[in-house]
């Protein structure tokens, strides 16, 4: 057994033995943060010095603790008695009293038997400066492609007024743009437009959505007023955002709730004021964090009322 117990000491990542109330029965943590503050309460949250569960008293009961995708991610294991993978969440935990640091994590978890009881082993690795370059590339992509666009509006406007005083010295300006725009387009290809005369609307919304009966739904409900995107893939839902013009965000029932929280989690660190909101069925995890849940069935007069209120608000801004 001592050499299960060096094991058990020197993982790189954090190892939690936790019970189906989500209390940490065994656990790696403390020897590998022999300073971080340690927890009277063995609730996970405590345990790990989450902010919202030390600020509530207790892991469960902030207001927060019902979109922890952890938290979710646990609570689901034990009821439906299935495992999971590489949960990619952001969350803050206090290092010192009044010290919280922002980290990210990756979350997987197996059951094992013990003492005739069924527990889940939480493996938690924390990928913070993987996130960090992440959302960094993505970010100067997007504003990359922002550039783009507008250096795209500035060369159509030269074109067409040959008598523009600076129009020569713009024009050296810009030349890069055509190269640079012929890489994005090889990207851009991915997407499905569903309506190619509609780019003459104002408004963007990327529909997230994997079942084809109900895309075709909200398609045929918003079509007419908004330009629609329709994705297949996470990277496709990514690579959408980044290179269109994506005002709003709608995320149906069918997408699981980690590509949910992994998609808003990066989309909001390219750009943090657009709207999300997520469809998901009434007993359904409401993990996330979005703009607004909504749940199904959703009614036409329903959802075309919350985005109408979202431009009036002024959360559907332009670029």
């Amino acid at each position: 057994m001592e050499i299960y117990k060096q094991i058990f000491e020197k993982l790189p990542y954090y190892v939690f033995i936790v019970n189906k109330d989500v209390k940490v029965l065994y656990t790696n943590y403390y020897i590998l943060n022999p300073d971080f503050p340690r927890s009277e309460i063995n609730l996970l949250g405590n345990v790990l010095g989450c902010k919202n569960a030390c600020d509530a008293t207790e892991c469960g009961l902030h207001d927060r603790c019902n979109f922890c995708l952890i938290r979710a991610s646990i609570v689901k294991s034990y009821l439906e008695l299935r495992e999971f993978n590489n949960v990619e969440t952001h969350m803050q935990i206090y290092i010192a009293p009044h010290l919280p640091i922002d980290i990210d994590v990756s979350v997987s978890a197996r059951f094992i038997e013990h003492e005739g009881e069924q527990l889940l082993m939480v493996t938690m690795e924390d990928i913070t400066t993987y996130k960090q370059v992440q959302r960094h590339l993505l970010s100067k992509e997007y504003q990359r492609n922002v550039i783009l666009n507008r250096a795209g509006v500035i060369r159509k406007f030269l074109s067409q007024n040959e008598d523009f005083p600076l129009r020569e010295e713009m024009k050296k300006i810009f030349n890069y743009e055509t190269q640079m725009s012929s890489m994005s387009n090889d990207m851009v290809g991915i997407l499905n437009t569903q309506d190619r005369d509609s780019r003459s609307l104002l408004h963007g919304i990327q529909i997230v959505c994997r079942d084809n009966n109900l895309f075709k739904f909200l398609f045929d409900v918003l079509h007419e007023k908004y330009r629609i995107y329709q994705t297949l893939t996470l990277d496709e839902d990514l690579s959408t955002f980044i290179y269109n013009e994506i005002n709003a965000m709608i995320i149906t029932p069918d997408i699981s709730y980690d590509e949910a929280g992994r998609l808003v989690d990066t989309i909001w660190s390219i750009r943090k004021n657009t709207p999300v909101l997520r469809i998901i069925n009434p007993g359904d995890i409401m993990a996330g964090n979005y703009t607004q849940l909504l749940f199904t069935p959703v009614t036409p007069t329903v959802l075309t009322d919350v985005l109408k209120q979202l431009e009036i608000e002024g959360n559907m801004r332009l670029k």
